[in-house]
């Protein structure tokens, strides 16, 4: 098939890309509290079956394993190639300008929880082979695409998968930057703890914002000696804290130009020196790299008091 064809048939047959698509952002399948028949919350599970439904509205028999991977399959084979992807999302948070759970058209774009992690690329991937079945076109290869809905919190859907099924021949997914990605790094989780005297802590209140360890901080309060702190940040991917702008250094500047205290005032002189828009660590005299997988970044994601400390996980 012509590459002009190909798109033409894109053109001809968008409007149910979206309309099914749009069934899937709708849906907040962020993970909650495992059930019965649920391990990763209802809203998990109800995606799975949606995808299902779509599926085999196309034509396909969908399969369901451990109520945690939904999969189709063209052809017979025993060995396959796979395409992996993943249909549950982080929570939607923060400030959006369209819904975050309905699939939005403006500008030339496509907007909604999902529409690129991952239910939109993965969600392309079972839409296009539609299209390629239909126009009449034959694989020689076994093709599986598989739905997980627990790839933002671990992937343990995937070793409930293996548990039941062989593991592809041959995989590659579909959530990764333009146009390929052939690694990726691994993720340290850190906590800090600074202790701090009960005078020094009883002058800071607690944390007040969102925060996460999928994404920068951005809008953040606390009071200090009396005195109410907020900034702004911007909210970005942890894994791209370049894009954003965090809130928890923001305030740690607010708060050491603000507070009398010397203690207080020397945390939060270090938290800023060390990690503001300071990305690849190298405010902790950690900016290591490699040929293969480039800089380390480096993402404070929570701050928050504890009543002994000053708690601070960051990403790496």
């Amino acid at each position: 098939m012509k590459q002009a064809h190909f798109k033409k048939l894109i053109q001809a047959n968008k409007e149910l890309f979206y309309q099914d698509l749009a069934q899937l952002i709708a849906i907040p399948s962020v993970k909650g509290q495992a059930q019965v028949g649920a391990p990763y919350g209802i809203e998990n599970k109800r995606v799975l079956e949606k995808i299902m439904e779509i599926a085999e509205s196309y034509g396909f028999k969908a399969h369901l394993v451990e109520d945690a991977v939904a999969y189709i399959q063209v052809g017979e084979g025993d060995e396959y190639v796979g395409i992996v992807g993943h249909l549950d999302v982080v929570e939607a948070g923060g400030e959006w300008t369209y819904p975050p759970f309905e699939l939005t058209q403006a500008n030339g774009k496509l907007y909604g929880r999902g529409i690129l992690d991952n239910k939109g690329p993965i969600f392309s991937c079972l839409y296009g082979l539609k299209l390629l079945i239909d126009q009449g076109y034959r694989f020689d290869k076994t093709i599986r695409i598989l739905f997980g809905s627990d790839e933002e919190s671990g992937s343990s859907d995937i070793p409930r998968y293996l548990n039941q099924e062989k593991a592809p021949v041959f995989a590659f997914t579909p959530d990764c930057k333009y146009p390929v990605v052939y690694g990726d790094r691994g993720i340290l989780n850190v906590v800090f703890e600074t202790t701090l005297s009960a005078q020094s802590l009883a002058l800071i209140s607690e944390i007040d914002g969102e925060q996460g360890r999928s994404f920068v901080p951005d809008v953040l309060s606390c009071m200090v000696e009396g005195q109410a702190l907020a900034v702004q940040g911007k909210r970005a991917p942890s894994n791209a804290p370049d894009l954003g702008s965090n809130g928890i250094t923001l305030l740690a500047e607010k708060i050491k130009e603000t507070t009398t205290n010397e203690e207080l005032k020397h945390y939060f002189t270090w938290l800023y020196d060390c990690l503001h828009e300071k990305h690849l660590g190298q405010g902790l005299n950690m900016s290591w790299q490699d040929e293969m997988s480039g800089y380390l970044n480096v993402t404070p994601y929570l701050l928050e008091k504890t009543p002994r400390t000053i708690r601070k996980p960051r990403e790496l």
